[in-house]
């Protein structure tokens, strides 16, 4: 059973990464702004997240899931969605409610890489602020130390940690 989901995962992750490739490309790099035709291919991605776990998923009630419900209610959170990040964590999110560490969503890989000017680390259950870079707008406004509870609204949790909802 084990097997089965292993291979489901990977297969989920090699369509994402030779499926949706191009997505990592079409970001305005200025703004940030997610375009409507990576919204689409967002929200695709949702769908066939939906679609694999509808048809290969061990547990036929989802771990008492509405995965509909759950499917529609991520969609409406894509329209809103301001950035391919946005986009990405929404899927993340969605995938990471069935609660199975076998199940989850590992975005493609972007072509540039952002700097926030900060770090971060799980210590225990919580999530501290451990490095920050001096003269950027983080040093202005957050301090080493300091408990990170949220990002963009999605809690930050050592559960979440490995859909990679923290910045490297």
């Amino acid at each position: 059973m084990k097997e089965r989901i292993a291979i489901i995962c990977a297969g989920l992750l090699a369509f994402a990464c030779l499926v949706y490739c191009p997505f990592c490309a079409s970001v305005d790099a200025q703004s940030d702004k997610i375009l409507p035709k990576d919204r689409g291919r967002a929200k695709t991605m949702l769908a066939d997240m939906r679609d694999a776990v509808k048809k290969n998923y061990y547990d036929p009630k989802f771990h008492g899931v509405d995965l509909e419900e759950r499917y529609q209610t991520f969609k409406e959170r894509l329209e809103k969605a301001e950035t391919l990040g946005d986009s990405y964590r929404t899927i993340a999110a969605f995938m990471s409610g069935l609660d199975d560490s076998h199940t989850f969503f590992i975005p493609p890989r972007r072509s540039y890489r952002t700097e926030y000017g900060y770090r971060m680390q799980m210590v225990g259950d919580a999530c501290y602020i451990t490095e920050i870079r001096p003269e950027t707008d983080a040093a202005a406004k957050i301090h080493v130390g300091d408990q990170v509870v949220s990002l963009d609204g999605y809690g930050v949790n050592r559960k979440d940690l490995a859909i990679r909802l923290l910045p490297e």
